[in-house]
């Protein structure tokens, strides 16, 4: 039978692969060599660290993320030992863009000023990007999308970083990496920094270090920051406290925590693993429900869309549990534990609305919802 060593917090493993695999789950971060030598597959996330050491002399076929990024992975390492791979790729994108679109409604005016013929700029024009792009543009606002990485005729309202800097919405949805000729770590600069209107709202929810930590303290200090919505932090778990007091809303890497997304991650990886270990899972790669909604009728766009927002996702709440723990005498262990007991969210891609046809704002946020269906098998 298949040994499998998993993260704790992977949801679905053992239901998946109840009674046709030996499964054995630990804390994310505890996971080590030694812990391996019999398993056949490891599955984590993005807290734990594969390399070298971690799978010489192991059993290991097969390694798997459920996570869209992978940089926690040395897949070099894996090559070299004949270990298989795979990541999720896009597995929490609409998780992520439902928090920007949430960030975007909680704070401030800044939906009021997209709707009146403000921008929206996205920084990374990857499966989040696209998934935040598809969503605010079937809603009618104006984005521009900068991602030197793509030929400009791949990516809609393609801008450079400067027009971008200078929207009244600035979200970032980069990989982390320091490959020339654009490395994304420190991308935001003080110089890019200083492009930024404090009056502009900016939203991180790709990793801590894409910002530099130092100049944007420095620029909060002496209030030339915008606003700042901030789920990602340099050198997590810790978190500064210094900078999540200038926040207006800050919470801890869970922006793609929803149910769905770790539901759909969990499935991606356990599919890749039985293709490499010859495992059958037939009838057993599920997908959850979907989530019926109904919205007030005759309701303006704004009203309808925080209507909408607020029965799905309180975005308030995340950052209400953040500041907690960030109180704490051991705010790293705080942090972690958020993320490991983080409650049920479902995503505004489940949701099915309920109302009338015919009703203007609800024709318009079940566009929007189109936008964020993941119809991907596992």
């Amino acid at each position: 039978m298949l040994r499998i060593v998993f993260d704790e917090n992977l949801v679905g493993v053992q239901e998946t692969l109840e009674g046709i695999a030996e499964c054995h789950a630990m804390p994310g971060r505890d996971i080590h060599q030694a812990n391996l030598i019999d398993a056949d597959a490891l599955l984590v996330r993005s807290v734990t660290r594969v390399g070298a050491e971690m799978v010489a002399g192991t059993a290991l076929r097969f390694v798997g993320t459920a996570t869209a990024g992978y940089e926690h992975i040395d897949q070099q390492a894996l090559a070299a030992n004949a270990i298989a791979f795979s990541a999720a790729p896009g597995c929490n994108a609409v998780a992520v863009a439902d928090y920007v679109l949430a960030a975007v409604v909680a704070v401030a005016d800044f939906w009021e000023r997209l709707a009146a013929g403000g921008s929206l700029g996205i920084v990374g024009y990857g499966h989040v990007g696209r998934r935040v792009q598809g969503m605010f543009a079937a809603l009618g606002v104006r984005v521009l999308v900068h991602d030197p990485w793509l030929p400009e005729g791949e990516v809609p309202a393609s801008a450079s970083l400067d027009e971008v800097l200078s929207a009244d919405v600035i979200t970032l949805h980069t990989s982390l990496h320091d490959r020339s000729p654009w490395p994304s770590c420190g991308l935001l600069s003080q110089e890019c920094l200083s492009r930024i209107s404090a009056d502009s709202l900016l939203i991180n929810a790709s990793r801590g270090e894409v910002i530099d930590q130092n100049a944007l303290l420095a620029a909060c200090e002496n209030g030339t920051a915008p606003t700042l919505v901030l789920d990602v932090w340099y050198g997590e778990p810790s978190v500064s406290a210094q900078l999540l007091n200038h926040c207006a809303l800050g919470s801890a890497h869970i922006a793609g925590y929803s149910q769905d997304a770790k539901w759909r991650g969990t499935q991606h990886i356990l599919g890749a693993m039985a293709r490499s270990c010859d495992l059958n899972l037939s009838g057993r790669l599920q997908h959850l429900p979907t989530l019926p909604v109904s919205l007030g009728s005759g309701a303006s766009l704004a009203d309808a869309l925080r209507t909408l927002v607020s029965q799905v996702y309180d975005i308030r709440e995340d950052d209400r549990l953040l500041r907690e723990v960030v109180a704490q005498p051991d705010a790293a262990k705080g942090f972690d534990a958020l993320r490991k007991q983080y409650r049920v969210r479902r995503e505004l891609g489940a949701v099915l609305l309920q109302d009338d046809a015919g009703n203007a704002a609800v024709t318009a946020l079940g566009g929007m919802l189109t936008q964020l269906q993941y119809g991907d098998g596992p």
